[in-house]
């Protein structure tokens, strides 16, 4: 009974990720530096074991805020998508917006 509650504890934790802030807080007069887009994918392997998922909305935002060089974003889209590979589905964030400075 115990190695099923641990089992089932280790499960439950295994399934949870960070909170991730999408958006920086506005600038007094933000400046816009036009519309950009950044993605980040992770694994599902035989719909069991995560691979880089928890952390995709952040990468996805890092890597949207770096191709633009900017510090923030405003009008700010999130969306997901996913599909099957071999030995499970992968998993992605987009995340579409106007660059501030």
């Amino acid at each position: 009974m115990n190695r099923l509650a641990v089992l089932l504890t280790f499960v439950l934790l295994g399934c949870t990720g960070p909170f991730v802030r999408v958006s920086a807080p506005p600038s007094a007069v933000p400046q816009q530096a036009g519309l950009t887009s950044g993605s980040a994918c992770g694994m599902m392997i035989l719909g069991l074991i995560p691979a880089r998922m928890t952390d995709r909305t952040a990468r996805a935002y890092e890597d949207t805020i770096h191709q633009a060089g900017s510090t923030g974003l405003t009008e700010t889209t999130v969306t997901t998508h996913w599909y099957w590979a071999v030995v499970g589905t992968v998993h992605c964030v987009d995340v579409d917006g106007t660059a501030t400075r």
